[in-house]
Protein backbone atom coordinates (compact mmCIF):
# COMPACT_ATOMS: atom_id res chain seq x y z
CA UNK A 1 0.00 0.00 0.00
CA UNK A 2 1.55 3.95 -0.31
CA UNK A 3 3.54 4.86 2.22
CA UNK A 4 1.00 4.34 5.31
CA UNK A 5 -2.11 5.29 3.87
CA UNK A 6 -4.15 1.84 3.69
CA UNK A 7 -6.74 3.07 1.51
CA UNK A 8 -5.19 5.40 -0.71
CA UNK A 9 -3.44 2.95 -3.52
CA UNK A 10 -0.57 3.72 -5.20
CA UNK A 11 0.28 3.01 -8.93
CA UNK A 12 3.04 0.70 -8.31
CA UNK A 13 0.13 -1.80 -6.31
CA UNK A 14 -2.63 -1.98 -7.95
CA UNK A 15 -2.64 -0.17 -11.87
CA UNK A 16 -4.13 -2.52 -13.50
CA UNK A 17 -7.54 -2.06 -11.60
CA UNK A 18 -7.80 1.27 -11.55
CA UNK A 19 -10.93 2.13 -13.40
CA UNK A 20 -11.14 5.71 -15.45
CA UNK A 21 -14.05 6.63 -17.06
CA UNK A 22 -13.36 6.19 -20.96
CA UNK A 23 -14.60 9.78 -21.85
CA UNK A 24 -11.06 11.10 -22.15
CA UNK A 25 -8.05 9.50 -22.90
CA UNK A 26 -6.34 9.27 -19.33
CA UNK A 27 -3.46 11.42 -18.91
CA UNK A 28 -0.45 11.35 -16.87
CA UNK A 29 1.12 8.67 -14.41
CA UNK A 30 -1.52 7.83 -11.77
CA UNK A 31 0.26 8.47 -8.22
CA UNK A 32 -2.18 7.25 -6.19
CA UNK A 33 -6.11 6.50 -6.08
CA UNK A 34 -9.55 6.15 -4.36
CA UNK A 35 -12.34 4.51 -5.74
CA UNK A 36 -14.61 4.08 -2.30
CA UNK A 37 -14.92 0.58 -2.04
CA UNK A 38 -13.10 0.27 1.43
CA UNK A 39 -16.53 -0.25 3.58
CA UNK A 40 -15.08 1.85 6.38
CA UNK A 41 -14.98 5.95 6.38
CA UNK A 42 -11.31 6.94 6.29
CA UNK A 43 -12.18 11.06 4.80
CA UNK A 44 -12.17 13.32 6.94
CA UNK A 45 -15.63 15.69 7.00
CA UNK A 46 -16.43 18.99 7.92
CA UNK A 47 -19.71 21.18 7.18
CA UNK A 48 -22.69 22.50 9.04
CA UNK A 49 -23.97 20.73 12.12
CA UNK A 50 -26.23 17.27 10.60
CA UNK A 51 -23.59 17.26 7.34
CA UNK A 52 -23.38 13.71 5.79
CA UNK A 53 -20.30 11.88 4.39
CA UNK A 54 -20.33 8.25 4.03
CA UNK A 55 -19.49 4.97 1.33
CA UNK A 56 -23.01 4.12 0.28
CA UNK A 57 -24.08 1.42 -2.63
CA UNK A 58 -26.59 2.43 -3.65
CA UNK A 59 -24.99 5.17 -6.24
CA UNK A 60 -21.90 4.54 -8.16
CA UNK A 61 -20.06 4.12 -11.37
CA UNK A 62 -17.66 1.13 -10.70
CA UNK A 63 -16.66 -1.08 -8.02
CA UNK A 64 -19.57 -0.87 -5.49
CA UNK A 65 -19.09 2.26 -3.52
CA UNK A 66 -19.31 5.69 -3.86
CA UNK A 67 -19.01 8.69 -1.42
CA UNK A 68 -22.16 11.01 -0.52
CA UNK A 69 -21.49 14.48 0.15
CA UNK A 70 -24.98 15.45 2.40
CA UNK A 71 -25.79 18.57 3.52
CA UNK A 72 -28.19 19.13 6.24
CA UNK A 73 -31.42 20.69 4.85
CA UNK A 74 -30.68 24.16 5.80
CA UNK A 75 -29.89 27.18 3.50
CA UNK A 76 -26.37 27.84 3.19
CA UNK A 77 -24.89 24.10 4.79
CA UNK A 78 -22.27 22.71 3.78
CA UNK A 79 -20.78 19.12 3.73
CA UNK A 80 -16.94 18.33 2.39
CA UNK A 81 -14.45 15.14 2.81
CA UNK A 82 -10.68 15.81 2.78
CA UNK A 83 -7.68 13.67 2.76
CA UNK A 84 -4.40 14.16 2.68
CA UNK A 85 -1.41 11.83 0.95
CA UNK A 86 2.33 12.47 0.73
CA UNK A 87 3.40 14.73 -1.72
CA UNK A 88 4.52 13.62 -4.92
CA UNK A 89 8.26 13.41 -6.34
CA UNK A 90 6.64 15.47 -9.47
CA UNK A 91 5.92 19.21 -9.05
CA UNK A 92 3.06 18.71 -11.46
CA UNK A 93 0.21 17.12 -9.88
CA UNK A 94 -3.38 16.29 -11.11
CA UNK A 95 -6.58 15.17 -9.41
CA UNK A 96 -9.41 13.66 -11.37
CA UNK A 97 -12.95 13.18 -9.62
CA UNK A 98 -16.01 11.00 -11.09
CA UNK A 99 -18.62 12.43 -9.50
CA UNK A 100 -22.81 12.38 -10.05
CA UNK A 101 -25.09 15.66 -9.03
CA UNK A 102 -28.44 14.50 -7.83
CA UNK A 103 -31.49 16.41 -10.20
CA UNK A 104 -31.96 19.91 -9.46
CA UNK A 105 -28.70 20.41 -7.75
CA UNK A 106 -28.04 24.30 -8.18
CA UNK A 107 -25.51 24.65 -5.61
CA UNK A 108 -21.71 24.87 -5.65
CA UNK A 109 -19.46 22.21 -5.82
CA UNK A 110 -15.51 22.75 -4.99
CA UNK A 111 -12.54 20.73 -5.92
CA UNK A 112 -9.34 21.43 -3.89
CA UNK A 113 -5.95 20.67 -4.71
CA UNK A 114 -3.53 21.85 -1.71
CA UNK A 115 0.06 21.68 -1.50
CA UNK A 116 2.08 22.99 1.57
CA UNK A 117 5.52 23.33 2.22
CA UNK A 118 7.94 25.38 3.56
CA UNK A 119 5.33 27.12 5.56
CA UNK A 120 3.53 28.18 2.21
CA UNK A 121 0.10 26.76 0.67
CA UNK A 122 -0.31 26.47 -2.67
CA UNK A 123 -4.51 26.20 -4.43
CA UNK A 124 -5.52 24.92 -6.92
CA UNK A 125 -9.55 24.96 -6.91
CA UNK A 126 -12.28 24.42 -9.01
CA UNK A 127 -15.95 25.40 -8.87
CA UNK A 128 -19.02 24.48 -10.72
CA UNK A 129 -21.96 26.04 -10.71
CA UNK A 130 -25.39 24.25 -10.47
CA UNK A 131 -27.39 27.51 -11.27
CA UNK A 132 -25.03 28.76 -14.21
CA UNK A 133 -23.84 25.92 -15.10
CA UNK A 134 -19.99 26.85 -15.57
CA UNK A 135 -16.58 25.91 -14.14
CA UNK A 136 -14.40 29.00 -12.77
CA UNK A 137 -10.98 28.82 -11.02
CA UNK A 138 -9.76 30.47 -8.32
CA UNK A 139 -7.23 33.13 -9.15
CA UNK A 140 -3.76 34.11 -7.72
CA UNK A 141 -5.84 37.53 -5.69
CA UNK A 142 -8.44 34.44 -4.44
CA UNK A 143 -11.07 35.74 -6.81
CA UNK A 144 -13.03 32.39 -9.10
CA UNK A 145 -13.14 33.43 -12.77
CA UNK A 146 -15.34 31.50 -15.32
CA UNK A 147 -13.39 29.11 -17.65
CA UNK A 148 -14.26 30.33 -21.33
CA UNK A 149 -16.07 26.76 -22.71
CA UNK A 150 -16.60 24.67 -19.91
CA UNK A 151 -20.19 24.57 -18.87
CA UNK A 152 -21.85 21.67 -18.85
CA UNK A 153 -25.32 20.47 -17.65
CA UNK A 154 -24.95 17.59 -15.37
CA UNK A 155 -28.02 17.59 -14.20
CA UNK A 156 -29.81 17.06 -17.15
CA UNK A 157 -28.69 13.39 -17.01
CA UNK A 158 -30.02 11.92 -13.79
CA UNK A 159 -28.11 8.27 -13.39
CA UNK A 160 -24.86 9.29 -15.29
CA UNK A 161 -21.59 9.91 -13.79
CA UNK A 162 -18.87 12.35 -15.20
CA UNK A 163 -15.37 13.10 -14.88
CA UNK A 164 -13.64 16.46 -14.07
CA UNK A 165 -9.72 16.65 -14.23
CA UNK A 166 -7.20 19.83 -13.49
CA UNK A 167 -3.77 19.64 -13.26
CA UNK A 168 -1.82 22.73 -11.38
CA UNK A 169 2.29 23.09 -12.00
CA UNK A 170 3.12 23.85 -8.31
CA UNK A 171 7.40 24.78 -9.42
CA UNK A 172 6.11 27.46 -11.65
CA UNK A 173 2.96 28.22 -9.22
CA UNK A 174 0.43 28.63 -12.25
CA UNK A 175 -2.17 26.12 -13.80
CA UNK A 176 -1.72 24.03 -16.27
CA UNK A 177 -5.09 22.52 -18.02
CA UNK A 178 -8.56 21.25 -17.15
CA UNK A 179 -10.62 18.65 -18.95
CA UNK A 180 -14.43 19.07 -18.90
CA UNK A 181 -17.05 17.15 -20.73
CA UNK A 182 -14.51 15.71 -22.98
CA UNK A 183 -12.94 19.35 -23.56
CA UNK A 184 -9.15 20.00 -23.00
CA UNK A 185 -9.33 23.09 -21.63
CA UNK A 186 -5.32 25.57 -21.16
CA UNK A 187 -5.25 27.14 -17.90
CA UNK A 188 -1.68 28.02 -18.36
CA UNK A 189 -2.11 31.76 -18.33
CA UNK A 190 -3.76 31.60 -14.84
CA UNK A 191 -1.04 31.70 -11.66
CA UNK A 192 -2.66 30.13 -8.38
CA UNK A 193 -3.32 30.98 -4.93
CA UNK A 194 -1.77 31.08 -2.13
CA UNK A 195 -1.07 31.83 1.15
CA UNK A 196 1.68 31.84 4.02
CA UNK A 197 0.85 29.72 6.79
CA UNK A 198 1.85 26.80 8.81
CA UNK A 199 4.78 24.36 7.86
CA UNK A 200 3.61 20.91 6.88
CA UNK A 201 4.71 18.97 4.20
CA UNK A 202 1.57 17.80 2.35
CA UNK A 203 -0.98 17.44 -0.64
CA UNK A 204 -4.55 17.63 0.73
CA UNK A 205 -7.78 16.83 -1.50
CA UNK A 206 -10.91 18.68 -0.72
CA UNK A 207 -14.46 17.95 -1.99
CA UNK A 208 -16.92 20.81 -1.17
CA UNK A 209 -20.73 20.42 -1.56
CA UNK A 210 -21.94 23.78 -0.78
CA UNK A 211 -25.74 25.03 -1.01
CA UNK A 212 -26.53 28.61 -1.56
CA UNK A 213 -27.67 30.72 0.45
CA UNK A 214 -31.83 30.88 -1.18
CA UNK A 215 -31.49 27.36 -2.09
CA UNK A 216 -31.87 23.86 0.19
CA UNK A 217 -28.93 21.39 -1.00
CA UNK A 218 -29.40 18.28 -3.02
CA UNK A 219 -26.77 15.28 -2.73
CA UNK A 220 -24.02 14.54 -4.95
CA UNK A 221 -21.28 11.18 -5.29
CA UNK A 222 -17.86 11.14 -5.73
CA UNK A 223 -16.96 7.56 -7.04
CA UNK A 224 -13.50 7.69 -7.68
CA UNK A 225 -10.26 10.12 -7.01
CA UNK A 226 -7.23 9.71 -8.84
CA UNK A 227 -3.81 11.73 -8.18
CA UNK A 228 -2.07 12.08 -11.54
CA UNK A 229 1.69 13.23 -11.17
CA UNK A 230 4.48 13.78 -14.56
CA UNK A 231 1.68 15.43 -16.69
Amino acid sequence: MARGYLDWVSSSDKREVVVRPTLVTATGKVFMYDDFNVPNLVWSGAGAPGYTIDIVTDEFYSGGGSLILSPVAAASATASAYREIPIPESDIIGVEVVFKLETGFNGLFYIDLQRSEDEHIYFGRLKYDGTTKEWSLENSLGNFEVISGATSKYTKYTHTFFRVKFVVDFANKVYKYCIVRNKFIDLSAYPIYHQILGDSHSVRITLRNYAKTLDLPKDMWIDNVVITQEE
